[in-house]
Order: C-alpha cells, then sequence, then structure tokens
C-alpha cells in the first residue's frame, strides 16, 4: 500500500511539473505542441481503431454537429 502512495505522489508532480512548463511557454509553443499532440493521435486513431467503429463514429458525429446548431 506504501508503494502506491509514493507512485501517486510522483505522478502529482509530473503533472505539476508538466503544467508548469506548460504555462512558461509561449504561444507559439502551445500552439506547435497542440498541433504535434494532434498529429499524434490523429496517427494512432488512423492505425489502431477497427474501420467498423471509424464508420460508427462517422455516422454519429453528422447527427451530434446538427444538435449544436
Amino acid at each position: 500500500m506504501n508503494g502506491k502512495k509514493g507512485l501517486g505522489l510522483l505522478l502529482a508532480g509530473i503533472a505539476a511539473y508538466g503544467l508548469y512548463k506548460y504555462n512558461k511557454m509561449n504561444a507559439a509553443e502551445k500552439k506547435q505542441l497542440k498541433d504535434k499532440v494532434k498529429a499524434k493521435g490523429q496517427k494512432i486513431y488512423e492505425e489502431y481503431v477497427p474501420q467498423d467503429v471509424k464508420d460508427l463514429l462517422a455516422k454519429v458525429k453528422p447527427a451530434s454537429a446538427q444538435e449544436n446548431n
């Protein structure tokens, strides 16, 4: 149990450091980081999500977009 407590504290420290570094970035660096994360997310989606799930999501997206208008 004590090991899990230390792990949680470590993860909280890493998260706090990441937030600190993000807040110190200028606008161009933040945009570059966001674009990089989006590109990696898209790559993971294209490689690992099965086609039937992609088809299902494609049907759901237009419906939710119409509800917002």
